[in-house]
């Protein structure tokens, strides 16, 4: 998966705890970045408040604000 986009990731990230929570290997396997990268991006998208981290069961939740991000890229794109 060379090549994409910070966006094509940052949607990865968020389509993957949309389903339920997901903890980072999840997403990490589902983007197929290092744990340091995936850090990097979890905390860029928790501190705009598009995912939630729940520190108890160390997992990640898209928000409404994420799945309303989620909906227009898709538009977009076409996909919806």
């Amino acid at each position: 998966m060379v090549g994409r986009s910070r966006t094509e990731v940052v949607m990865m990230m968020l389509e993957t705890a949309n389903n339920g929570s997901a903890t980072i290997t999840k997403i990490m396997h589902r983007t197929f970045l290092p744990h340091s990268v995936s850090k990097e991006y979890l905390t860029l998208l928790v501190e705009h408040e598009l995912l939630v981290h729940e520190k108890g069961n160390q997992t990640y939740i898209t928000t409404e604000k994420g799945k309303r991000l989620l909906r227009l890229c898709n538009k977009m794109d076409g996909s919806v």
